[in-house]
Parts: C-alpha cells; structure tokens; sequence
C-alpha cells in the first residue's frame, strides 16, 4: 500500500473549496504509481443537471483519459468524502489501488431505492453479449 501524501489531499480539498458556493463540496485526486497527478475535480451535479457528476467519477474519467487506459491499475485516489456506493464500484472497475478519503458520509443512500425488474428481451440482449464475446474469443485463437 502506498504511503498517504498530504498534498494529494490537500489538492483535493482545494478543488473541494472550488464547488462550495455551487455544489456539495467535494474533491477528488487521482495520481498514478509515479506520483503523477494524472486528474482533478470536484461535483458537478447541480452544475451539469447530471446525478453521476461526482467528483470521484469526473476524475476517474479524466484520469483514464490521461491514463490512455480504461483501468488505473497502481494508482490512488484521495476524496475529501468517503465514496458512495456508485463511486465505489467506479473505484474498483478502474482498479485503482488505494484509497484516501476525509470526512465520513453518513448519509443513508439506501433509504430510498427505484423498483428494479429485469428479464424484458433476455434472450436477445444475452445473444448481443455472447456474439461480442465469441468474436473476442476467435481474436485471440487467430492471434495466437
């Protein structure tokens, strides 16, 4: 595990400090193995009318831009605000290494939920997937 670096977090909290007027104030940092700032920002949900406008995502996607590489394997991420259950599974799809963050969140995200009913087209939707990955799978045959 990496060793926590204060002026990480303090880049955060500065981009944190960015968005109070605006927006729930939070930061995000995401630097890469070397040391390399490779993103930075805060919310932007009210801002941009868009719900997944968290600091944490904005950054993930800065930083896989930068990164030239949809995964952050090695890299670490310091919030001002421990990560929401969305951010969080962005986190690990990233597969970012370490996390950082201030401030607790002790919000219940849980309390309200949407009704969630699946199986509409199932068969054709499966079909899409396994054609995508059946010609990955012949990708590889050929190429090796």
């Amino acid at each position: 595990m990496k060793l926590f670096n204060n002026k990480y977090m303090e880049l955060a909290i500065a981009e944190a400090e960015q968005c109070l007027e605006a927006e729930v104030p939070v930061g995000c940092v995401i630097v890469s193995n070397a040391g390399e700032v490779l993103a930075v920002a805060g919310n932007s949900m009210i801002s941009t009318c868009d719900p997944t406008a968290h600091a944490e995502i904005l950054a993930i996607r800065a930083a896989c831009s930068a990164a030239g590489n949809y995964r952050l394997d090695g890299c670490s991420i310091f919030i001002t605000l421990e990560p929401c259950a969305m951010c969080m599974e962005a986190i690990k799809l990233a597969r970012i290494e370490n996390v950082y963050f201030g401030a607790y969140s002790f919000k219940d995200s849980a309390s309200w939920s949407p009704n969630i009913i699946g199986g509409f087209y199932e068969k054709e939707c499966g079909e899409i997937l396994d054609r995508f990955f059946q010609s990955k799978r012949k990708s590889v045959i050929i190429k090796s």
